[in-house]
């Protein structure tokens, strides 16, 4: 599986199991990191339906980690906000 993004986008070609090339843009962009073209990256496809494809869970792990933690933060600022509001 090859990658490779430019402005915010990450299109991925890749061979099917039964040696047809695919190439898709991922939904998850290359804006938070970025692939030189050519770059080796793994995909999760539906093998009844591999236009149903994206990035593996390996390659965004990062981003979703990321998610995770920036939405904690915020909550616990804003519960924090709203305590001392309310005292």
């Amino acid at each position: 599986m090859e990658a490779g993004g430019a402005g915010g986008i990450s299109y991925v070609e890749f061979v099917d199991q039964h040696g047809v090339r695919r190439e898709f843009q991922s939904k998850w962009g290359a804006s938070w990191k970025h692939w030189p073209g050519g770059s080796q990256v793994k995909v999760s496809y539906d093998p009844n339906d591999p236009a149903n494809a994206d990035l593996a869970l390996s390659e965004i792990g990062a981003l979703l980690i990321l998610m995770v933690v920036i939405v904690i933060f915020l909550a616990v600022i804003g519960a924090l906000l709203v305590k001392q509001h309310a005292s």
